[in-house]
């Protein structure tokens, strides 16, 4: 992106005007030549808001993907007083919140859960929340599509309520929207302000496209990039498993990834997901850490 320099200071103006409601805007100032860097928080469900703030700071994220599930420290039962809490405390220590994720199961748009967090993300001026999966049951995918998008398109309405977009995540395995192609029969036709796409190229890698198709064919819709990268772990006589690696050690050309989002000036945010469970938790921090200084070098040779 040569049109952006070290040192500039860029506002960036979250608008929802494309709502059904004009009144909800939210500025985020940050100072960048690169995507917007955030941490997801599942690993680090054992850590306090300010250890998440010190944990992001050493991370050198610009802020966090948190996690807003049962055993965390803003879940479903506390989220209207404590998610808005928490994003002040973020916003004042220099952070930036501009998505959460709720739990894998989240799908019924009319659930007391749904209702909650939309309005919590409302109030705390978060744009972005990534919701559940629909597994594929089979048989008859077409009829499980319509059913899902009839959720998605109540998802939409209750996002036009409070200000908030819906983000469909790819996901590999038997998920509806288990890759780019998949999550276009769950989105096409509606309208991107309410419901986005969260692309996640070490899932792609997995089951999905080749990174220019994948990005082209959801470029309307998308809002959030995933962070993580993938193998296939074969060993004789077994099934074929995945496995999470370190960046640049699986699957995923993340040269070809950066290329394609500086071409269509997409800002982020890039979520880290440090899906590095079987590491213990001082190797996942640091392995994130590795992570990000890894997608940085990567980026700054893009836009010298």
């Amino acid at each position: 992106m040569g049109r952006r320099r070290y040192g500039d200071r860029r506002r960036l103006k979250e608008s929802y005007s494309g709502f059904q409601t004009s009144e909800y805007e939210y500025e985020y100032e940050y100072e960048s030549i690169t995507m917007r860097y955030i941490l997801f928080t599942k690993l680090f469900r054992e850590q306090s808001i300010e250890q998440l703030i010190e944990t992001a700071k050493r991370a050198g994220v610009d802020g966090l993907d948190l996690c807003v599930r049962n055993g965390y420290p803003v879940n479903p039962g506390n989220a209207r007083v404590e998610l808005p809490k928490a994003a002040k405390r973020l916003r004042e220590a220099g952070l930036i919140i501009p998505m959460i994720s709720a739990a894998t199961d989240l799908t019924d748009p009319s659930s007391d859960i749904s209702e909650t967090l939309f309005r919590a993300c409302h109030d705390a001026g978060i744009r972005d929340i990534k919701i559940g999966y629909w597994p594929f049951k089979g048989p008859d995918y077409w009829k499980q599509v319509a059913a899902a998008r009839k959720q998605i398109e109540a998802f939409a309405v209750l996002g036009s309520k409070y200000g908030v977009r819906t983000c469909l995540h790819t996901h590999s395995g038997s998920n509806l929207g288990v890759n780019a192609s998949a999550l276009m029969h769950l989105l096409r036709g509606m309208n991107p302000s309410h419901v986005a796409a969260y692309l996640d190229p070490g899932h792609l890698a997995l089951n999905g496209e080749p990174l220019p198709m994948a990005f082209d064919m959801t470029a309307q819709y998308l809002a959030l990039v995933a962070i993580k990268d993938a193998n296939w772990e074969i060993q004789p006589g077994k099934p074929r498993r995945s496995k999470f690696v370190p960046l640049g050690e699986g699957l995923v050309d993340w040269s070809e990834m950066l290329r394609i989002l500086h071409a269509s000036k997409f800002q982020g945010p890039l979520s880290f997901h440090s899906e590095y469970d079987d590491f213990p938790a001082p190797q996942i921090f640091e392995q994130t850490k590795r992570d990000v200084q890894y997608m940085r070098k990567l980026e700054a040779a893009l836009i010298r």
